[in-house]
């Protein structure tokens, strides 16, 4: 019998664990990029972008309308090939054939195709750069929820040493070693002790619920996350990036960067454009026609166009691109925003750098401390505060060592990302 109970106890939780599925922080980035909405919004305008440019190179074509225009009259009526009055029926009917051909349009549709052209790369660069913001969401809900779980198995830890203390206390008392005040005060430290691992409990479920959020998982969908090894955090930090390396790589390969300068000189063909409209238009047109059985008829020629006056549209184009051309210049503005982004990056690893290995010492000695009290509250050289504070020390120079660590951890991935590397564990 107690066979069978422990061979369906092991295939309960083997069944268990086959039901959750592994996943590594570049698995999580490519399901959340083929899932993700904004993403799929993105490509539609890549796609639209590129709609317009070929809609634009089409303007450079002749068109070609043709036209029909039957018609019946009964009773007394005008032939339209004699021009004398009948009495019968007659059908009759007008064909014809018409195209126009631009000849110059002041540089108007050159530029438009120069235009649309630059906005499809824009657009392009602005979908890898989407992807890219994505995958660093993906990272920080990541290593949220991996910090979450370190948080819940510290208060755990702290929960089960406060419990042993009340148990130690309680046989103290009993053997008259210690006064039942004493129990009293750590009933109220396991109170809270509870409370701090129901708080990360809470914690990691929201955790949870933003990442199956951010990778559209449902939320009861169960999975297990790859977790960081010792050896992979020593190699992070001895990992070391200058400003100049990752500012030379992130002004020639960052997508937000290029799309910005790609915009700007998109920019720069609608002043052209808007610029444009001021200038003459020469159109070559042609017209081939037929009456019933009249002769048909041909007319070529051209059209000059000029707008005298084109309105407030155009010119306002033009007004508002020069009040901005000297103050948003993108040589100037687009390299100076990513030095100061990289150079606060740096800064703040270097910052996490150090706060991570001093919450380590923290942990060491508060870890030292804890041990050496609870040796004296056994022997009743130590009060029951004491022996609390020292606990309570240690678990909140724990919980900030794995904050330090995971803040470290992402504000390298942003190091990463900058010198275009894969975001991975």
């Amino acid at each position: 019998m107690k066979i069978k109970i422990t061979f369906c106890v092991l295939w309960i939780i083997g069944h268990s664990l086959c039901g959750q599925e592994n996943w590594s922080l570049k698995k999580c980035i490519q399901h959340a990029v083929e899932h993700n909405l904004s993403l799929k919004q993105s490509e539609l305008s890549v796609k639209s972008a590129a709609i317009n440019l070929k809609e634009s190179k089409f303007g450079r074509l002749p068109n070609l309308n043709a036209g029909i225009n039957p018609g019946v009259s009964f009773g007394r009526n005008i032939d339209p090939t004699t021009n004398s009055f009948i009495t019968e029926n007659i059908f009759s009917g007008n064909y014809s054939l018409s195209t126009n051909v631009p000849i110059y349009q002041g540089g108007l549709i050159n530029n438009t195709i120069k235009f649309n052209s630059k906005q499809v790369e824009a657009s392009k660069e602005d979908y890898q750069q989407s992807v890219n913001d994505i995958s660093l969401k993906v990272a920080n809900d990541f290593l949220t929820v991996l910090l979450s779980q370190e948080r819940l198995e510290i208060s755990k830890q702290n929960f089960e040493s406060v419990k042993q203390q009340l148990d130690q206390t309680t046989k103290l008392i009993k053997a008259g070693s210690k006064p039942e005040g004493d129990l009293l005060d750590l009933k109220s430290q396991l109170a809270k002790a509870e409370q701090t691992v129901v708080g990360a409990e809470n914690g990691l479920d929201l955790s949870w619920l933003q990442l199956k959020q951010t990778l559209r998982l449902d939320p009861s969908y169960n999975l297990v996350l790859e977790k960081l090894t010792d050896d992979q955090l020593r190699d992070i930090e001895q990992e070391s990036y200058t400003f100049e390396h990752l500012f030379s790589h992130a002004e020639k390969e960052q997508h937000g960067i290029k799309a910005a300068y790609l915009k700007w000189e998109a920019a720069k063909f609608n002043e052209k454009i808007a610029k444009g409209q001021y200038k003459p238009s020469i159109l070559a047109n042609g017209y081939l026609g037929s009456r019933y059985s009249d002769a048909a008829k041909q007319i070529t020629g051209y059209t000059l166009t000029n707008q005298v006056y084109p309105g407030t549209k155009i010119d306002g184009k033009s007004v508002v691109f020069e009040q901005l051309y000297p103050e948003v210049s993108g040589t100037e503005v687009i390299p100076l925003n990513l030095s100061q982004q990289i150079a606060q990056s740096l800064a703040n690893v270097k910052a996490a750098v150090k706060e991570y290995e001093a919450a380590g010492r923290t942990v060491e000695f508060a870890t030292l401390s804890r041990n050496n009290t609870q040796r004296k509250f056994e022997i009743g050289s130590s009060s029951t505060l004491e022996l609390n504070l020292a606990q309570n020390a240690l678990q909140s120079a724990s919980l900030n060592l794995i904050i330090a660590k995971y803040d470290l951890l992402f504000k390298r991935k942003v190091l990463d990302f900058y010198a275009g590397k894969e975001l991975k564990l």
